[in-house]
């Protein structure tokens, strides 16, 4: 095995231990003759994997991050869940490395970040590494996988616990007179999450405010946010963003941390009802941002 091989090597190790998972080879025109190559950490051949990827300049290289009886990709095959694994493509090619870095960026605000990012050529794929992977119910994981999805704004398409994904240090080959190294961008192997703790994160809006209300509130929390037209009080807003580089660059913020959420809020909140708007406009694109919850806090 060459050198180059050895992050990835640690990259499976850690989603699929001894677990057999499918290796799987084909043209990136998607059609003909693909390899299905059942594998396991151990006895990858990674040769033979850059003579195929190389072949012809057309050959990409996927693989399965959940594991597979047999090494062979089928739902009914599936023997643990080791990752819930989002693909985020950019559609504005020209300013790819923009978009990349500032998604990036938000990313790593999350709570929950992910575990590992892969960069391909067009986008990233995000992985939340699971715990107990062979106890999680199948159908339980779907539904975490496609709230991720519609949360973090990734591909829906890209779904079910036996799809595909670029296996890092591979070319793609989509455009063979541009071909791109897919690569492994950032690792946390610390980061092992239940896959009930990521239902309750990013689970559907309803189900989320009814699980926050059950544990933090009970009888008291309605679900609705502040009402501007109930919120008194008055104060110069201009002031704090002017006069303060912190507050400018908070408010620049595509995600800010929970700490840094609570100083704009509790700031703006005791100028009146132009802070409370003020505050609501400078939070609703952030990632991973509950308002009603936030603002009932």
């Amino acid at each position: 095995m060459e050198n180059n091989h050895a992050e990835v090597l640690e990259f499976l190790e850690k989603l699929h231990g001894e677990n057999q998972f499918e290796i799987f080879c084909a043209k990136e025109t998607k059609n003909k003759n693909p390899e299905q190559l059942p594998s396991s950490v151990g006895d990858i051949d990674w040769l033979g994997l850059e003579k195929i990827n190389n072949q012809d300049y057309q050959f990409g290289v996927w693989f399965t991050p959940n594991s597979m009886q047999d090494g062979k990709r089928l739902k009914s095959n599936l023997t643990s869940i080791n990752s819930v694994t989002l693909d985020k493509d950019f559609k504005d090619v020209k300013n790819i490395t923009f978009e990349k870095k500032k998604y990036i960026e938000g990313i790593h605000q999350l709570q929950l970040g992910p575990t590992a990012i892969v960069e391909t050529k067009n986008g990233l794929h995000l992985y939340w590494f699971i715990e107990n992977g062979s106890k999680n119910k199948i159908k339980d994981f779907e539904s975490v996988q496609k709230s991720m999805q519609e949360k973090l704004e990734t591909d829906r398409q890209s779904t079910g616990a036996e799809h595909l994904f670029r296996l890092p240090d591979f070319n793609h080959w989509k455009d063979p007179s541009d071909p791109f190294h897919c690569k492994l961008i950032f690792k946390n192997y610390d980061r092992i999450y239940k896959l009930h703790d990521l239902g309750k994160k990013y689970g559907r809006k309803r189900k989320y405010l009814s699980s926050l209300k059950k544990k933090t509130a009970p009888g008291s929390f309605s679900g609705k946010p502040i009402e501007i037209e109930n919120f008194v009080g008055q104060g110069s807003i201009d002031n704090i963003a002017k006069g303060c580089e912190v507050f400018r660059r908070l408010e620049n913020e595509s995600n800010p941390g929970h700490l840094e959420r609570f100083l704009l809020a509790a700031t703006y909140l005791n100028l009146g009802k132009e802070g409370l708007q003020h505050f609501k406009e400078i939070s609703k694109d952030w990632i991973d941002y509950n308002r009603n919850f936030t603002e009932y806090q």
